[in-house]
């Protein structure tokens, strides 16, 4: 399945990309234009981020994404429309780029500096699209529940990675879930409707 269409400008969609380690360490930001993100927010998700899981909060209308490396955390916002998934591809692109820029510097990293990563920042946007186009698949499923197909996001890495074939993934959508098994060739082998409890 193609790139979904509505996301031909991926970049309307997200709020901020936050790259930091500590309270008082903030290494890149990157914020769309006429969009209110509050530092409250990314602090939180710097406290509550462990390495290698990625964590979700959803509220306001808003998804936000966020993930332990090191001792850095990357952190992404979006609208509640763009699906995990893609979120996920999007933060995993941006720290590979990230430290294939700066490992070396990273080594003798000083708690405390600041700006000296502000060239990253262009490239953000960028590796929105390089993630949309090389770091998932959408497959096509169907919900008895609201009677409609949907474009699912799946990230690549995720069913290349997993330890068993078929991988299983939760499609949260108008208020109910799908679960959907995947082949290591991302065709479904079996889907079925689940509650969501939380």
């Amino acid at each position: 399945m193609a790139v979904v269409k509505k996301y031909e400008h991926l970049e309307e969609f997200i709020h901020c990309v936050d790259i930091g380690i500590d309270t008082n360490t903030d290494l890149v930001r990157w914020t769309r234009p006429q969009t209110n993100i509050f530092r409250l927010e990314m602090l939180h998700a710097r406290e509550m981020a462990k390495p290698g899981i990625y964590l979700h909060i959803e509220k306001s209308n808003r998804r936000t994404v966020f993930i332990r490396k090191e001792k850095i955390v990357f952190i992404i916002v979006a609208d509640d429309s763009v699906q995990y998934q893609l979120l996920e591809a999007i933060l995993e692109v941006t720290m590979k780029a990230f430290f294939d820029s700066y490992e070396d510097l990273l080594s003798g990293f000083l708690t405390g500096m600041t700006n000296m990563f502000g060239g990253f920042q262009s490239l953000i946007t960028p590796l929105f699209i390089k993630a949309l186009k090389e770091n998932v698949r959408w497959i096509s499923a169907h919900c008895n529940v609201c009677n409609a197909n949907h474009s699912v996001c799946v990230k690549k890495s995720f069913i290349n990675n997993a330890p068993r074939y078929p991988a299983s993934i939760v499609f949260k959508h108008e208020g109910h879930g799908l679960l959907i098994y995947i082949d290591g060739d991302f065709k479904i082998r079996g889907q079925e409707v689940v509650e969501i409890t939380g």
